[in-house]
């Protein structure tokens, strides 16, 4: 947590000693960089984590949710989470991650645990690409756990998206079709260009939900970075052209529905706790409460509205 604290201040120092600047453009343009060489990776750097010190290797997936009953409290549905950008597992440890979807989502959660760390301004995107085959991997060893009968959920956040779109962009549809109940990408930090391609071959999972918020404070320093559309905060590129959407997914914008980066664990409006239960457990009631917007595009509405 110190570590964090200690970032936190030279961030806001050097914000406050460059007047007219704005923080995103600061941090985008100054601060951010992204990785570009591996240094002493081996595949013991990918596990599953049930709590802050448990952990399995990634082809025991069943046995780490069989083991959730002893680190978690009990849930009603099984999730497979893939984390973002962060010292996991001690970052689980400073934002409650197994102890949040217990209690907010009535699930149990095992971590997909890939080495997102390298220093508070490195974005780790090699090291998400090649987690990809060790992602492929657990999915694997899941869609074999035919006796599990909560419904199965596979949800990434911000750069989880990175090891999810590199693994699908190689992935031959040899997974058994919808053994998923439902694919969650919430605040993907990928490009929004050509997401499609590698969206639509997730036919391992029934339903697919890509959730963006226009003015992520995280997202926007990014694509500032970047100079490129990030999918987790827009569907059009900057210059406003429109980027195809895959016809296998459901878009909702959040963007009035949170102020966070991190919407899956803290700072959600009600309506948006209620939609992320309702889709986990594929309740028919999901969307009575959003604003259509597009075909394939729903808005979460603001408090004010609700």
């Amino acid at each position: 947590m110190k570590k964090y604290l200690f970032i936190s201040v030279v961030l806001f120092s050097a914000f406050l000693f460059n007047p007219g600047c704005s923080f995103s453009a600061f941090v985008g343009n100054e601060l951010l960089s992204v990785q570009n060489h591996m240094d002493n990776w081996h595949d013991d750097s990918v596990a599953l984590y049930v709590s802050e010190e448990q952990s399995f290797p990634v082809s025991n997936i069943v046995a780490a949710f069989d083991s959730t009953v002893r680190y978690q409290p009990a849930g009603n549905a099984h999730i497979l989470f893939v984390h973002g950008m962060g010292d996991y597992p001690s970052r689980a440890f400073f934002n409650r991650t197994f102890s949040i979807f217990p209690e907010k989502y009535n699930a149990n959660v095992v971590l997909f645990k890939w080495p997102a760390w390298i220093d508070f301004h490195t974005m780790p995107v090699l090291n998400g690409i090649r987690s990809a085959p060790l992602l492929y991997q657990t999915l694997s060893a899941w869609s074999k756990d035919t006796t599990d009968a909560y419904p199965k959920i596979l949800l990434t956040h911000s750069m989880g998206a990175v090891v999810l779109s590199s693994m699908l962009r190689h992935y031959n549809k040899t997974l058994p079709e919808g053994f998923i109940d439902a694919l969650i990408i919430m605040a993907p930090e990928v490009d929004l260009k050509d997401h499609a391609k590698w969206l639509e071959k997730a036919t391992f999972a029934r339903r697919v939900y890509v959730l963006f918020h226009h003015n992520d404070p995280v997202l926007k320093p990014v694509e500032i970075h970047m100079n490129k559309a990030r999918l987790g905060m827009r569907l059009t590129h900057l210059d406003g052209t429109k980027e195809p959407l895959a016809r296998n997914a459901v878009y909702i914008d959040v963007s009035d529905a949170t102020d966070w980066h991190a919407y899956h664990l803290f700072r959600q409006s009600d309506t948006l706790l209620s939609f992320l239960n309702a889709i986990i457990y594929n309740d028919e009631l999901a969307f009575t409460s959003l604003e259509p917007v597009a075909a394939h595009i729903w808005r979460i509405p603001s408090s004010e509205e609700e």
